[in-house]
């Protein structure tokens, strides 16, 4: 009797036990799902190490989960980063094997779906870590490579900016100078252009467009004719001339020259129409503040050539509305 009853008792105290244990790993996997509903993949993992320590098993809810997590987690373009992970990788791969095999009895559902999406992704990386070695090797060697292109072409541009910033059409004009100054300094070059503002120039508050009194562009006396000056508070910001074909390419091939053809880029304006069209051979740098083009208009087969510089800043954004560079 005595016997039966302790047998008895320690039933009860078992159930008790596992009734516990069910109960704690209930809410281990409320926690995984909701790290998982947080984006938190690596804690939804821990927690879900936890809920299959718990039951002494592996659960199909828990092991979908543990799949979606670690698909998160997989971010290919890091594949060859790092040992930890292809591990990610085997890991990942063996257990959707694992679940395709456990519930391919079970009927097709969205679940089985997705996780056979997954695998079949999986199959277009390596399965042996001696290919993933190699394929890491040469990954390496190809970062190396872009690198010193990256550091040679930021080494390229650190030089080149500050001469393309100091190239001006004519040294009697600059960019930045007080305009007034240059006038009195080069009364010849300026004579077409009013000191103070008259009725053919265009005034915008502090702002002043000075055009050329006899600019007359379908006649052009010498290879390059002043056509505008753009003032801001006195200072020149913009200026364009009006150039001939001769020395537009002259001019383009005295940039290759000095600067180099990667410097040079060629810009088509997005709404050009059959008759006309509008592009420019851009002088640039990714870090100069100031633009130099030679922009071409072509109407009805005849083309007009205009040297340019101006101010930009660092935010070139504006500039680039509605042009679409040539390959």
């Amino acid at each position: 009797m005595i016997k039966n009853t302790f047998t008895l008792i320690l039933i009860f105290l078992f159930a008790i036990s596992f009734a516990q244990e069910s109960a704690i790993a209930d809410l281990k996997f409320e926690e995984a799902e909701m790290a998982f509903n947080n984006q938190e993949y690596k804690t939804t993992i821990k927690k879900l190490d936890e809920f299959d320590k718990l039951l002494g098993s592996i659960k199909d809810k828990s092991l979908y989960l543990r799949i979606i997590s670690q698909d998160k987690l997989f971010k290919p373009d890091e594949l060859y980063d790092n040992e930890s992970n292809f591990n990610l990788l085997s890991s990942l791969r063996k257990n959707t094997s694992a679940y395709l095999i456990a519930m391919e009895s079970s009927g097709l559902d969205e679940r089985y779906r997705e996780v056979y999406a997954i695998n079949e992704k999986l199959a277009n990386y390596p399965i042996e870590k001696t290919v993933w070695i190699k394929e890491k090797q040469k990954s390496d060697l190809e970062k190396q490579e872009a690198e010193k292109k990256n550091k040679e072409l930021v080494d390229f541009y650190r030089e080149l900016t500050p001469k393309i910033e100091a190239w001006e059409w004519d040294e009697k004009i600059k960019i930045g100078a007080d305009f007034k100054n240059l006038k009195k300094q080069y009364p010849d070059f300026y004579k077409e252009f009013n000191e103070n503002p008259k009725k053919n120039d265009l005034v915008n508050g502090n702002k002043i467009i000075r055009i050329n009194k006899k600019n007359d562009v379908s006649r052009i006396q010498s290879e390059k004719e002043i056509d505008r000056i753009i003032t801001e508070f006195g200072n020149i910001v913009s200026y364009s001339l009006d150039l001939n074909e001769s020395y537009a390419l002259k001019i383009m091939n005295m940039w290759k020259q000095e600067f180099g053809e990667n410097a040079i880029n060629e810009y088509l304006h997005e709404k050009n129409r059959p008759n006309y069209k509008i592009g420019m051979y851009v002088l640039e740098s990714p870090k100069t503040r100031e633009k130099i083009y030679i922009e071409y208009i072509l109407v009805n087969n005849t083309i007009k050539y205009r040297g340019i510089k101006l101010i930009t800043g660092l935010d070139n954004q504006k500039f680039y509305e509605n042009l679409k560079k040539v390959n």
